[in-house]
């Protein structure tokens, strides 16, 4: 399926982050934790389907601090960034 790339330009889907270049990154909050990691956007896209929403509150119920809830933390004070696919990114932590 074609994605709709016209002005003006709402970069609000998973297949509209893909098709232009961008990637998204998670990011947790919670104190001494503050792991990162880089979201596979192929995977995401096969899973969810690329007219899936980007928004935050839209990806949250699908991810979740790994490390945090096996202590006991709250598992879901995260947060997703949009990023310029770069070659030089930096390499992939343990998944969320």
């Amino acid at each position: 399926m074609a994605v709709d790339l016209s002005y003006p330009l709402r970069i609000d889907t998973l297949g509209k982050v893909h098709a232009l270049g961008m990637r998204l990154s998670v990011y947790c909050h919670n104190y001494l934790c503050h792991r990162h990691t880089w979201l596979d956007m192929e995977d995401l896209i096969a899973r969810f389907g690329e007219d899936h929403s980007s928004m935050h509150d839209d990806l949250k119920p699908h991810f979740f601090c790994s490390e945090c809830r096996e202590a006991g933390k709250p598992d879901r004070n995260i947060a997703f960034t949009l990023h310029i696919k770069e070659s030089g990114a930096p390499p992939d932590r343990t998944p969320y």
